[in-house]
C-alpha cells in the first residue's frame, strides 16, 4: 500500500503540477488516448477477474482540463498497478509486486511520462511479462491474437481437406503413402501439428483400403479359376 501511494505522489507531482500546465492542443489530445487504452486495459482486466463495471472503464467525459485528464490517468494507471499488477506504462503485467516496483523507479516516472505523450499509439497489453515496447491498442492487440487463435485451425482443416482430395492420385501412381510437404506441416503451432497428423493417418487409411481392395479383386480372381476349373472337369 505504501508503495502504491508513493507511485500516486509521484505521479501526481510528474503529470499534474509539471505537465498538464504546458500540455499543447497535440499533448492533450496524446493524453485523452492513453486515457482511452488504460480504460479498455481496466475494463478488460476487470472483466478477467469478474470485477462488476466501475469509474476506471471507459466513459464520456465530456471536454476536460488538462489537469482533470492528468488525475484521471493517474487513478487509473493507480489502479491497473494495486489490483492486477500491471504496468500501463510498460504495457506489461507482472506476477509479483516487487518486479513491478523494480520496473518502473520512482525516480524514471516523469520520463517514462513525458514518453507515454509523445508516442503516437498506446503501449501493446502483455499478459506475460515479456521485453519489448509495442505502439499497438492493447485490447485490439488480445482480441487480435484471439482471432488468429479462432481462424488458424479453419485454414489448417481447409488445406488438409485440398490435400486429401489430391492424395488419391499419387497412391494409384506409386502404390503407397504420398505426403506433400504444405506450409501447414512446416508450422510449429500446434494446429499445425494436428493437421499433419490428420493428414498421416488419412494417408495411412487409404493405402490400407486400396490394398484391402487388392487383396478383394484377388481372392475374386481365384475364385473365378476354380470354378473355370471345375467346369472343363464336368465337361470332359
Amino acid at each position: 500500500m505504501q508503495n502504491l501511494l508513493d507511485f500516486r505522489m509521484a505521479a501526481t507531482k510528474a503529470l499534474y503540477s509539471e505537465m498538464a500546465c504546458s500540455l499543447d492542443a497535440a499533448g492533450c489530445e496524446q493524453l485523452e488516448q492513453q486515457i482511452l487504452s488504460a480504460e479498455k486495459v481496466s475494463e478488460h482486466l476487470d472483466r478477467l477477474s469478474e470485477i462488476k463495471r466501475n469509474r476506471f472503464w471507459p466513459v464520456s467525459r465530456g471536454t476536460p482540463t488538462p489537469q482533470q485528464s492528468a488525475l484521471r490517468y493517474i487513478d487509473i494507471l493507480c489502479h491497473l498497478r494495486g489490483v492486477h499488477c500491471f504496468e500501463q506504462l510498460h504495457g506489461r503485467q507482472y506476477h509479483h509486486a516487487a518486479d513491478l516496483q523494480a520496473a518502473t523507479p520512482l525516480t524514471q516516472l516523469g520520463d517514462l511520462l513525458r514518453r507515454c505523450l509523445q508516442r503516437s499509439a498506446p503501449s501493446e497489453l502483455s499478459m506475460a511479462a515479456s521485453d519489448g515496447e509495442s505502439d499497438t491498442d492493447p485490447l485490439d492487440r488480445f482480441m487480435a491474437s484471439i482471432e488468429a487463435e479462432v481462424s488458424l485451425p479453419h485454414s489448417g482443416r481447409a488445406e488438409v481437406s485440398q490435400i486429401l482430395r489430391e492424395e488419391p492420385q499419387g497412391l494409384a501412381d506409386s502404390g503407397r503413402p504420398r505426403l506433400r510437404p504444405t506450409a501447414t506441416t512446416s508450422s510449429t503451432h500446434l494446429t499445425a501439428e494436428g493437421a499433419v497428423a490428420e493428414q498421416r493417418a488419412a494417408a495411412s487409411a487409404m493405402a490400407a483400403a486400396d490394398g484391402q481392395a487388392k487383396q478383394q479383386r484377388q481372392l475374386q480372381n481365384q475364385l473365378l479359376g476354380d470354378l473355370e476349373s471345375e467346369s472343363e472337369a464336368e465337361g470332359s
